[in-house]
């Protein structure tokens, strides 16, 4: 998820860049996430006049789980989990969340 300044058509142009730019370094270079970022934080302040916030996630995990999710956030708040149950769980330090799916 991301967001660049701005309501306009400038905006949402420069936001299809910004996700470009993502998906062109995440498929290079096969890193985690806060290497990812790192680069993306690079090419954007090189190439593009404005702020932006995102969040980079992978999910890994077989299909019937369990999954792990990592993550990377440049601005953003949080991944925020919701259990099957319903509760909520949520981190400020972890950047890797793990679970198994109930149905």
């Amino acid at each position: 998820m991301g967001d660049v300044t701005g309501h306009d058509v400038r905006a949402a142009v420069t936001m299809s860049q910004v996700r470009n730019m993502l998906r062109g370094i995440a498929c290079d270079r096969q890193k985690p996430p806060n290497a990812i970022l790192r680069r993306l934080d690079l090419a954007q302040h090189t190439l593009l006049a404005t702020t932006a916030t995102c969040i980079y996630a992978i999910v890994r995990g077989p299909g019937g789980g369990p999954w792990e999710l990592n993550y990377s956030n440049a601005g953003h708040l949080p991944p925020l989990l919701v259990t099957y149950e319903g509760a909520p769980a949520t981190s400020t330090t972890a950047t890797t969340f793990s679970w198994t799916s109930r149905r």
